[in-house]
């Protein structure tokens, strides 16, 4: 059900809508965050929209407005977020929203090296405010909701253009705006690059699933389908229907003994939840060892030589990183380490598309490049 405005009390502007007001305003910049509530319901779901700009601060619920005009009108403007990856894979989804010019405050921070970047950290280290962390996981779907929380909700982006103000004067100061720039619009191209994947043939699989064997994997293939139902169905997250360990624990009991294995679970378990694992049971009890998932493919053994260069070159951003005074896990990860090692660039340009980035390769070209 939607709120209505006495149970969701929005500070906007009598007569005007979201867009009005804003190119009304007509500001430089604008402060953008968005929650959701995926640690309650099946799935991400945007339940909120936070802005700041002109010394206006609105809360929008997307349930009740139409912010598909408000968002397309954003897209051109300069917009600071902090921790970015989150708010656009959201508004993605719901708005296909692709912003031209991102400013992201918890980038500028890991590109300052500050020891702490959380906004709580920021706004606390800049301003003395001490955002309370026990919102942060607030059902923000709900309604309506309290003035607590939409309090909590204005704090978030009402000193977030400030701080990008702040933050930004010292990547100038350090000679890094275009490294950021560049590593913020990488986040935007991510997050619509991933929205545009194909649905994950595996993404039944569960953390531990990689110790199970084949039989056990046909068990836990069916009863994650069984949970996935169920919280389709009842609009709860995952982890809140049945967790990923018990999955791992009654799928291993199911296979050695699909009989007793209900039976023998630890705690009792609601009637609508036990059917459908009794189901799921049964469904994976008859189904033939030929379709049973497959285990994963072995990793290649290791070639020494590979090892070797792959040591040599995370020596080298180590050194490299610490020259820059930057945290050698942002400056490259372990992973892309390992795609040098292995591709060998030998110029700028096959550096730059092994790495995804001209900046890093830019700062490290000489240390990777003249790598033996």
């Amino acid at each position: 059900m939607n709120p209505t405005n006495e149970s969701f009390p929005l500070p906007v502007l009598p007569g005007l809508s979201a867009l009005a007001e804003l190119r009304e305003a007509n500001p430089v910049r604008v402060a953008l965050d968005v929650e959701g509530d995926s640690f309650y319901r099946y799935g991400e779901r945007l339940c909120l929209v936070q802005v700041a700009y002109a010394d206006r601060v609105r809360v929008h619920d997307p349930g009740a407005e139409d912010l598909e005009p408000f968002f397309r009108d954003l897209e051109d403007r300069a917009l600071v977020l902090h921790g970015a990856d989150f708010d656009l894979r959201l508004l993605h989804a719901r708005y296909r929203f692709d912003p031209k010019n991102v400013f992201d405050t918890m980038l500028a921070a890991r590109f300052l090296n500050l020891p702490k970047f959380g906004l709580s950290d920021l706004y606390e280290k800049y301003f003395g405010i001490v955002l309370e962390k026990k919102h942060q996981r607030a059902d923000w779907c709900r309604r309506p909701l309290s003035e607590e929380l939409l309090a909590y909700a204005r704090m978030d982006v009402e000193r977030l253009e400030e701080l990008g103000e702040i933050l930004g004067a010292e990547l100038d100061a350090l000679g890094r705006r275009a490294w950021h720039a560049e590593e913020c619009r990488a986040v935007v191209i991510r997050t619509i690059r991933g929205a545009a994947k194909p649905p994950d043939p595996d993404a039944w699989r569960v953390k531990g699933s990689g110790a199970l064997g084949r039989k056990e994997l046909a068990y836990l293939r069916e009863l994650a389908a069984a949970r996935d139902r169920i919280a389709r169905e009842t609009d709860r997250a995952l982890f809140r229907v049945f967790s990923a360990e018990d999955l791992i624990v009654l799928a291993r009991s199911a296979a050695a003994d699909p009989a007793t294995a209900l039976r023998r679970f630890p705690r009792a378990l609601p009637g609508a939840l036990l059917r459908e694992l009794q189901s799921a049971i049964q469904n994976a009890n008859v189904s033939s060892p030929e379709d049973w998932p497959a285990l994963p493919a072995p990793g290649r053994r290791p070639d020494p030589s590979l090892e070797r260069r792959v040591v040599q070159l995370s020596k080298k951003k180590e050194e490299v990183a610490a020259t820059l005074n930057l945290d050698p896990g942002f400056l490259v990860s372990k992973t892309a380490v390992a795609r040098v090692a292995a591709g060998r660039p030998t110029t700028l340009a096959e550096l730059e598309v092994i790495l995804e980035s001209r900046w890093r390769a830019a700062v490290l070209q000489d240390a990777f490049l003249d790598a033996p």
